[in-house]
């Protein structure tokens, strides 16, 4: 707010941890129009309008952010217990090795660091009080 009243008008933007439904609440409408956020996620929604629907219809609410890399998370653990892993050193192993599909359709393979391999950043920009996905950064 400060940055507009002091008469700025270039781009706002911020980080993943600016991602967050409240975010539009913190600064009036004006303000906030335009700004544009990044992040690692994908909203259930923009996967699978039936994924989001059933999700809310089990949980009694929207997905939220990084709901889809829960869902990814929880597939990950699932398949190493799936293979019959039952110890953590055997689970840290199995994680390191997976190699599958993201409901998002990308591989999840683990670099050294234990991050997403390749993963993607995508962005997001605040219209009309709503935050929308605007697809992968380039």
């Amino acid at each position: 707010k400060q940055l507009r009243d002091s008469g700025y008008t270039g781009i706002l933007a911020g980080g993943d941890g600016v991602l967050s439904p409240s975010f539009v609440t913190l600064a009036p409408a004006s303000v906030l129009e335009g700004v544009r956020l990044t992040a690692g996620t994908v909203p259930l929604a923009e996967i699978s309008a039936k994924l989001e629907a059933d999700f809310k219809k089990q949980m009694g609410k929207a997905s939220g952010v990084y709901a889809a890399e829960s869902i990814d998370a929880t597939n990950v653990f699932l398949s190493c217990v799936a293979k019959g892993v039952s110890t953590r050193e055997a689970m840290l192993k199995c994680v390191k090795a997976y190699s599958g599909k993201s409901l998002t359709g990308s591989t999840i393979k683990f670099d050294a660091y234990g991050d997403v391999a390749g993963g993607v950043m995508n962005g997001f920009e605040v219209k009309g009080g709503v935050i929308k996905f605007t697809g992968p950064v380039k």
